[in-house]
């Protein structure tokens, strides 16, 4: 393997896997996984994304089970979801999405579940999990 400024290439192939990632200011401190989860955060995060050529500054925040970010452009909007993997109730103001609830809960069980239950093609039909 050979790890370069720019990503990393795999062993015995020319694949290329990315950048390693920067961490976030939490997962730096003890028990991160605990306090500051993807689910509910004890802790309020706060992304923020620079411009770009192509895209606008982007921000977000996410505690407990609040989570407001911004979009590009002016829509309104209502809306609900339940299903495996997230419970929700949100809206959408200009240029602001606000959503109350659980969101992306992606584990084993929650994706076994949309696998089980999801329409099969053909060949989804041949194929063994």
């Amino acid at each position: 393997m050979k790890d370069t400024e720019e990503g990393m290439l795999v062993a015995n192939t020319e694949e290329y896997i990315g950048p390693k990632r920067e961490k976030q200011w939490w997962e730096y401190y003890p028990l991160h996984k605990v306090w500051c989860n993807d689910y509910c955060p004890l802790v309020p995060r706060y992304f923020h994304r620079e411009a770009d050529e192509w895209n606008t500054d982007s921000y977000s925040v996410h505690w407990l089970i609040f989570h407001v970010w911004t979009m590009d452009h002016l829509s309104f909007g209502v809306d609900a979801g339940i299903s495996f993997d997230e419970i929700y109730v949100g809206a959408i103001l200009p240029y602001l999405r606000i959503t109350v609830g659980f969101r992306h809960i992606h584990t084993n069980l929650t994706m076994k579940l949309n696998r089980f239950f999801r329409r099969k093609s053909e060949n989804d039909k041949k194929s063994v999990y």
